[in-house]
């Protein structure tokens, strides 16, 4: 992450912040998901308690979330340790059956995921508004969202989101 902004561009700054919330949320959350059903072949899981695990990871982000308003973090703090932390709690499920352990292990990923969100955010916006591109902020969440739900163009709707024939 570089620190000297004269030598950076705005698209620098942008796609390094989104890189950054891309990593975090597509191991920390989204890397998670074709886990799911191995897990529940493998162990039992029930889809109430998948969906505990789902909640866990949110209350992560809840919790972490609220540290960081507390203490924010330092922005390369929060991609060096954050990252890493996301990555360790995310592969230590695989080396543990226990269900009660992959609650904390969510809960963790998820405060994890907040620390590089919060920190980076702040990091990658601050960039902006220096370099004059407060208008790209927009461009921050692409990353997680492009990884958020990915969908064919014409791919038939989920049920209670039907679209609009004009």
């Amino acid at each position: 992450m570089p620190a000297n902004r004269d030598k950076q561009s705005a698209l620098t700054v942008t796609l390094t912040g989104l890189a950054a919330l891309a990593s975090a949320m597509g191991v920390g959350r989204f890397g998670f998901t074709p886990l799911l059903p191995v897990m529940q072949a493998d162990s039992g899981l029930s889809l109430s308690q998948a969906a505990w695990l789902a909640g866990s990871n949110y209350m992560g982000y809840l919790i972490g979330a609220l540290a960081c308003s507390a203490a924010p973090p330092a922005p390369r703090n929060s991609v060096r340790v954050g990252l890493l932390a996301v990555a360790i709690f995310t592969l230590a499920m695989g080396a543990t059956a226990s269900y009660g352990a992959w609650v904390a292990l969510r809960l963790a990923a998820g405060a994890a995921g907040a620390y590089v969100l919060v920190g980076m955010s702040a990091w990658t916006l601050h960039g902006l508004s220096e370099l004059g591109r407060s208008a790209w902020s927009v461009l921050l969440l692409a990353g997680a969202w492009t990884l958020r739900r990915p969908e064919p163009v014409g791919a038939a709707p989920e049920h209670g989101h039907e679209r609009k024939q004009t």
